[in-house]
């Protein structure tokens, strides 16, 4: 008997054993080659005893940020930690201090319905970014370069990048509606102004804010691209990047039409948030062909009225400009599909809120480019677009701020082409005649065949509203 229990304790004890060896052995699994994150299933619930009422940012890998990337694989890895951390705080800002307070506080007089509207699954787009977050970070605080994965941590998150496309869709509809509510000068402007007082992150305003879940899926596909490019085929890590980098370009290309034409649309309220009207009085040309005039005590900003609720941008280009016969000055032309824009560009003055980022000294080539690629603000100087470029929503704009020498809509200018040799066209607005002298004979051919369009639409709309007008 005394026996039989002996060999019973030993048997339980290899037992244990063996259990004890199998759990240390899948920690290590996990942590070199695992299966997939755990964050996207069910976890227990966030804390909801933070003073913002929103799930807090995750915590930041101290290793991860102290430790030096030597070899490009790491380098882009880092980026791409650095840059969804950027990305995630800019969400946070927008949960925490635009929807919660606008949510949970009734005086700012906002409607459930209208929130909603504002601000398109921004909630559901932050938590599963928020997901993706915790795993970089756990990922590259552990990082090998040689061992380390992330094509699975990519491949669990594009089955949600599908929630991106509400918000896509309803792009243009939300700025409609907080362009509303911030020209009324009401209880939201008081939020925003207070909101960009608060947090330096806000620096552009909602505006800028809510571009950013537009320019990220792009990004990605962009970044994943380079880190296929610097991982070997033999790399535990290359065929679930390839796979991942797959699966994000086919979510990418259905969003592409629905960006590219909220882009457009932003293209529009970042002008207009540009617009410099110097201290002294100046006459802004408007579409009826009276004038207004306008008087400000510094330098800064003022909203023109470009905002409209069909107004997008269609290109932009650097022209030399002469009105009346004067001295040919540089400019940028902004062409939208109902209006012309004309204005000479300070590009050594700004408000702070669009300015480039400015590269660092020390930084590498590598380091910049892919810098560029991940936040999609360039460090390099500003280069005028290609005539390839310039139809693009996602050309950078010049940086500065724009002093209007020009604006009509379409309908109430004359284009005229002195022939095919000269570079140069004119538009007329009543007595005032303007030239423009084009870069090539392409960029001028191009110029009048989409202001021509654009005029023909404009007069075919305002004809069928005549008659619409007639048969009451």
């Amino acid at each position: 008997m005394f026996m039989f229990l002996f060999l019973c304790a030993i048997l339980a004890a290899i037992v244990a054993w063996l259990v004890t060896q199998k759990s240390s052995k899948g920690k290590s699994k996990a942590i070199d080659n695992p299966r997939g994150p755990s964050h996207y299933r069910p976890k227990k619930k966030e804390s909801k005893n933070s003073s913002e009422g929103v799930a807090p940012l995750p915590q930041q890998s101290q290793r991860a940020t102290l430790r030096k990337p030597k070899d490009t694989r790491s380098l882009i890895a880092h980026e791409i930690l650095s840059t969804e951390r950027t990305y995630v705080g800019q969400l946070h800002v927008l949960v925490s201090l635009y929807i919660f307070q606008l949510k949970n506080t009734k005086k700012w007089g906002i409607t459930e319905g209208e929130l909603r509207a504002m601000f398109p699954d921004i909630e559901v787009i932050y938590r599963y970014n928020h997901i993706l977050l915790s795993d970089l970070e756990e990922r590259l605080d552990l990082w090998d370069a040689n061992k380390t994965m992330l094509g699975d941590v990519f491949l669990s998150f594009s089955h949600w990048l599908k929630t991106y496309q509400t918000f896509v869709n309803q792009y243009s509809d939300a700025m409609e509606i907080i362009t509303e509510k911030l020209e009324e000068k009401g209880k939201f402007y008081k939020l925003e102004e207070e909101i960009k007082k608060k947090d330096t992150r806000c620096g552009g305003g909602v505006y800028a804010l809510l571009i950013t879940p537009i320019q990220r899926v792009p990004r990605y596909v962009l970044l994943l691209k380079e880190l296929i490019k610097h991982t070997p085929a033999t790399h535990p890590d290359h065929a679930q990047l390839s796979e991942a980098l797959a699966k994000i370009e086919s979510v990418a290309n259905l969003l592409n039409e629905s960006r590219r034409a909220a882009m457009r649309k932003a293209k529009v309220f970042q002008i207009d948030s540009h617009i410099y009207i110097p201290e002294n009085m100046v006459s802004l040309r408007n579409s009826t062909g009276g004038s207004s005039s306008v008087m400000v005590q510094q330098p800064f900003p003022i909203p023109l009225g470009l905002v409209e609720p069909t107004r997008f941008l269609v290109r932009y280009a650097p022209y030399h400009c002469a009105i009346g016969g004067s001295t040919q000055r540089a400019v940028k032309a902004f062409l939208f599909n109902d209006s012309l824009l004309v204005a000479v560009v300070h590009e050594h003055m700004d408000d702070g809120r669009f300015s480039a980022a400015a590269s660092s000294a020390g930084q590498s080539r590598a380091s910049k480019r892919i810098s560029s690629l991940a936040t999609g603000v360039t460090t390099q100087p500003y280069k005028p677009p290609s005539l390839e470029e310039e139809d693009s929503p996602d050309t950078d704009l010049p940086p500065g701020l724009y002093e209007p020498l020009f604006f009509s809509t379409l309908d109430c200018v004359e284009i005229k082409d002195p022939g095919s040799d000269a570079l140069s066209w004119n538009v007329t607005f009543g007595s005032l005649d303007m030239s423009l002298s084009s870069s090539s004979k392409e960029q001028k051919a191009q110029w009048l065949k989409d202001l021509r369009t654009f005029k023909a639409q404009r007069s075919k709309i305002a004809l069928d509203k005549k008659k619409r007008i007639s048969r009451r």
